[in-house]
């Protein structure tokens, strides 16, 4: 919809338009239709400023095509100064004065105006100011804030972290005196929370211990190839902790570890159809190979045993073997 009077603001065809006259209500009068997109193709052609009466039909244009889903919202004060050629005061006061461009047909309706310029236009209503979260706590459902305990055990527990990474990194210095010195990262710290919930910290240090000192095969590689990262993944960390906790020089590790050999070169040749006899291994008696079944899991997971890859079973299935081994000797 819109006023005849904008009509007449156009420029006519051949004729240049000195400047833009602002006209008066009173000299406005009617309404006729006025398709929006004629209005858009007027509006191209409008000299800066704009009249009143030109910006007031543009706002009653948008909000129709708010109210219609044709717009998602209207343009800002900004974007109208810029069409209207207008200041930002004139234009906040003409968004002010609803009645100068509100459609009257849809008064008592939603005008589609953003929350912005209504706080404005509305009389006597003044800006809500919402209290800070801190004077909500008795009215509204703001967030719990932690507690004083729950502070204390969160600082607990990085002292704890902190400590223990400390006693870590000592047993490496100690171990490579050239060593950098290495930082607890958020990651770090991650995984080294993560193991203290399924192992001890005396067992965190004696796999330190073994990783930095062991002449073990698997401690040297790790050493040379791995970092601290390595050690702290959940997936690696059992099998270290068991390597860890062998006693490398007993009887009982050598005699296992003799014995770990001549199961898997009778693994290799008899394969998963059957259990090895003495016949197999000449020397070793039934009792001694019944005992390195029973120390590999029992006879049930010797065809699985037979199928596992040879990495596997030198790094997961013989640290379990002899610590099995050890404890039925």
């Amino acid at each position: 919809m819109g006023r005849t009077s904008l009509l007449n603001t156009v420029r006519p065809k051949g004729q240049r338009m000195q400047h833009n006259t602002k006209r008066t209500t009173s000299s406005m009068g009617g309404w006729e239709p006025l398709p929006s997109a004629v209005w858009h193709d007027i509006a191209e052609h409008l000299p800066q400023p704009w009249t009143d009466g030109q910006a007031a039909h543009d706002l009653r244009v948008y909000a129709s095509q708010v109210r219609l889903g044709r717009r998602r919202k209207m343009p800002g004060r900004v974007a109208l100064a810029g069409r209207w050629g207008w200041a930002d005061r004139a234009v906040r006061r003409l968004l002010k004065t609803e009645s100068a461009w509100q459609d009257p047909r849809f008064s008592e309706r939603t005008t589609g105006v953003p929350e912005a310029y209504q706080t404005r236009t509305k009389q006597g209503t003044k800006d809500e100011v919402k209290p800070s979260a801190a004077y909500q706590g008795r009215t509204t459902g703001v967030p719990e804030v932690s507690t004083r305990a729950d502070i204390h055990r969160t600082h607990t527990t990085e002292h704890k972290l902190s400590d223990l990474w400390a006693r870590l990194e000592s047993i490496r210095t100690e171990a490579n005196p050239k060593a950098r010195p290495l930082k607890l990262t958020s990651g770090r710290r991650r995984a080294l929370s993560a193991r203290l919930k399924e192992h001890t910290s005396e067992e965190m240090l004696t796999v330190w211990r073994w990783w930095q000192t062991s002449q073990h095969d698997r401690a040297v590689w790790l050493r040379s190839k791995c970092t601290v990262d390595t050690i702290l993944r959940p997936s690696n960390f059992p099998g270290y902790l068991d390597l860890a906790s062998m006693a490398p020089t007993t009887k009982t590790s050598t005699d296992a570890d003799e014995v770990w050999g001549l199961i898997i070169d009778a693994m290799g040749r008899v394969g998963s159809r059957r259990l090895p006899t003495p016949a197999d291994i000449p020397s070793m008696d039934a009792d001694t190979i019944t005992r390195a079944i029973a120390a590999l899991g029992g006879p049930g997971r010797w065809s699985t045993l037979c199928q596992t890859h040879s990495r596997e079973l030198q790094f997961r299935v013989r640290p379990m073997f002899v610590r099995s081994w050890g404890s039925h000797v």
